[in-house]
């Protein structure tokens, strides 16, 4: 069972963002699979750790690529998005970082926290570029 599903309401017309956003998505519910349905503790704090950071690791990439674009095309909203993105990039890190130190458990305020981010990540701020993004030839 998924935690959450993609729907074609957060595409942003933008298509290898939106496979970079279905991805987002399939490792958000990699993570809820691993925590709710692992029975051994410690082989899901293994198993939960690494999908974690792979989140991390994957959102870092996707936002680099959002940013390189924006650059190159002199986005006017940058620096704004841009800070969102770092503050995002360090609320996950931080989920990482307590995870690994043992001082965190995954639970679902956790998951409605990391699916909230990717809503309004793809649902709001994302789609703002959008328009931009079309209007310079990038489909």
């Amino acid at each position: 069972m998924n935690f959450y599903n993609w729907d074609e309401k957060f595409s942003v017309g933008i298509r290898d963002f939106d496979e970079h956003h279905k991805e987002l998505i399939d490792l958000l519910n990699e993570v809820y699979k691993k925590v709710f349905q692992c029975e051994d503790i410690d082989e899901e704090r293994i198993l939960t750790q690494k999908t974690l950071s792979n989140l991390l690791e994957y959102t870092k990439y996707h936002f680099t690529a959002e940013e390189a674009l924006m650059k190159e095309l002199d986005y006017p909203e940058y620096e704004e998005h841009k800070g969102k993105h770092d503050y995002y990039i360090n609320e996950i890190d931080n989920i990482v970082q307590d995870h690994k130190k043992g001082g965190v458990a995954l639970s679902f305020t956790v998951f409605m926290m990391l699916k909230e981010w990717i809503m309004v990540h793809i649902l709001v701020e994302d789609k703002q570029y959008s328009q931009f993004f079309k209007e310079n030839g990038i489909q």
